[in-house]
């Protein structure tokens, strides 16, 4: 394991194609505030969108159940605002359930040998200027088609670069940072190689809207602490494969 007082917390650790991943959201179950903290809700999404004025109140996915089986994974969902996990957040409290569902992409190069990764944008809503692979939050309309579907769509925001039809989903993991969400994370596989040093065209999530390719033998060189969760799984698989010679991302 890498060698930081950060710990992932592992809900479930796999490797299983996306084809059998299965989801559904029930939108009659919206996830609502006490009285006292919609009370709140207003003034406290005010004041967030005095500091990032782009954000938007959509409806997010929440996981209820993770239901794993020998014939795949299905998720239970439900929905939040983002207003009320805003205000959630600020008050310092909880969300029921394993949390807000969003997704990350280990993106590998073809001999698995790198990584893209980006510096995310210093105006962020989110851990500005920590370092992930591409991702964000699930909204209640991703779930109307496949997962698959939701995860490339966000890969295709973020990154310019085409990947196989080989798509993984290798875990479940709570928030390192937060006490709020959810991450599933992806693994996909570049169908070019890639050129270590030449930057990767990104939107405006990322810091000069680029990327990079990474030595995945030098991530544990990188300070973790400043990652999210991607990065550090990636990291911390890199260490076991070299003390054990495999691992779920390399096997």
């Amino acid at each position: 394991m890498v060698n930081t007082q950060l710990r992932l917390t592992v809900h479930w650790k796999g490797r299983v194609p996306l084809e059998y991943v299965s989801w559904r959201c029930y939108p009659n179950k919206e996830v609502l505030l006490q009285p006292r903290l919609e009370a709140k809700r207003e003034d406290i999404w005010k004041k967030a969108l005095l500091e990032h004025p782009s954000a938007y109140d959509g409806s997010l996915l929440v996981l209820d159940e993770l239901q794993v089986s020998s014939t795949g994974v299905h998720l239970d969902l439900s929905t939040i605002r983002f207003s009320r996990v805003v205000t959630l957040d600020s008050l310092g409290l909880g969300l029921s359930g394993y949390g807000c569902l969003g997704c990350q992409i280990i993106l590998l190069s073809p001999d698995r040998q790198s990584i893209l990764i980006g510096e995310r944008a210093g105006d962020s809503m989110y851990c500005p200027l920590f370092l992930s692979v591409p991702g964000g939050m699930l909204e209640a309309k991703d779930a109307e088609g496949p997962l698959e579907k939701a995860c490339s769509r966000e890969l295709t925001e973020e990154a310019a670069v085409g990947v196989t039809s080989e798509k993984h989903l290798l875990a479940v993991l709570g928030e390192l940072h937060g006490r709020l969400g959810v991450i599933l994370l992806i693994e996909m596989i570049a169908q070019e190689k890639p050129v270590l040093g030449m930057p990767v065209h990104g939107n405006e999530e990322w810091t000069h809207s680029q990327l990079s390719w990474y030595p995945v033998d030098e991530l544990d060189g990188l300070d973790l602490s400043q990652t999210l969760e991607g990065v550090f799984f990636a990291a911390d698989e890199r260490c076991i494969y070299r003390e054990t010679g495999s691992s779920i991302l390399w096997p």
